[in-house]
């Protein structure tokens, strides 16, 4: 499953849910799980209600050794817990409180969690942004409009676009390199990328614009790092 923090809630994808209901005999109605456990590494996570999502595609290959992608773990997961998503040694770990998790000096700032929606404030060209992160955004470094990526971009760069997966649809992503920063908690974290999604549509700008965001940061922003997020405190920090 993927882990998914722009997604508020775990589901799993009906194609390949079929065949793994069947055969592990689990009660399941038409969109739904009335409960499930599984286990994260050591870690036993438990979901009820869990939601079925419609999707297109092959049921599992039982004797094949492909990867198979069965569902989104969302951000119900990480309420009320500590998660560090290590991204020095490619980890995530799971807490009930942070006590041994960081340094003694690191510098937490508070977030919003509305939703199930991880929102914070950073400085910005200057000036203090709310911006969303989202885990399955992992190609992206900061996400913005296609004005501000131009603007922001070193100069007589041309665009690197290639199209990308959002659910269902197949949308168009354009990624311009730039010398921007921005401040996390006290660090200042170069960009180094900033990406606009031409297909996005109005009614997603208008979602995004409406949670009062001004753009979207990925895992590419905290590569090398390690991003500390405490769901209990509503507290947030990148250490070094």
């Amino acid at each position: 499953m993927q882990f998914d923090l722009g997604h508020p809630s775990t589901t799993v994808y009906s194609n390949k849910w079929q065949d793994i209901a069947a055969k592990y005999q689990i009660p399941t109605s038409i969109d739904k799980v009335p409960s499930l456990t599984f286990s994260l590494g050591d870690m036993q996570a438990s979901v009820r209600h869990l939601a079925i999502m419609q999707r297109e595609g092959q049921g599992i290959d039982w004797e094949g050794e492909r990867i198979e992608l069965i569902g989104t773990i969302g951000a119900d997961l990480i309420d009320g817990r500590v998660v560090v998503m290590d991204f020095v040694q490619d980890k995530i770990l799971f807490a009930r409180d942070r006590q041994g998790l960081h340094r003694g000096g690191t510098s937490f700032q508070a977030f919003s969690f509305s939703g199930r929606r991880i929102v914070m404030t950073v400085m910005f060209e200057g000036e203090q942004k709310r911006i969303m992160y989202d885990s399955g955004s992992s190609a992206f470094s900061w996400l913005s409009n296609e004005k501000t990526a131009k603007r922001l971009a070193r100069a007589n760069v041309s665009p690197t676009s290639y199209p990308i997966r959002s659910w269902d649809k197949i949308l168009t992503a354009h990624t311009l390199p730039t010398d921007a920063t921005v401040q996390v908690g006290g660090l200042n974290l170069p960009l180094r990328e900033i990406s606009y999604i031409q297909d996005m549509g109005l009614l997603q700008e208008a979602a995004i614009s409406s949670m009062g965001v001004g753009g979207m940061v990925g895992n590419k922003l905290f590569l090398g790092r390690k991003l500390i997020i405490d769901t209990r405190k509503l507290e947030i920090a990148v250490e070094e």
